[in-house]
């Protein structure tokens, strides 16, 4: 019995871990971006440069 509330206790650290580090990241001053967002930025700001150039 003492496994079975081991492994409960276990689960219930990580989940809190996980929500106290998504509150930290999200109190940042720098937003956490996503590979997709950076990807979305870097095309953006080639096209506006293609853009100036002409």
């Amino acid at each position: 019995m003492s496994g079975a509330w081991s492994l409960i206790i276990l689960i219930a650290v990580i989940i809190i871990s996980v929500f106290v580090v998504q509150a930290v990241t999200k109190q940042g001053d720098h937003p956490v971006l996503t590979q997709k967002e950076i990807i979305e930025a870097l095309k953006k700001r080639q096209e506006d440069e293609k853009a100036d150039r002409d």
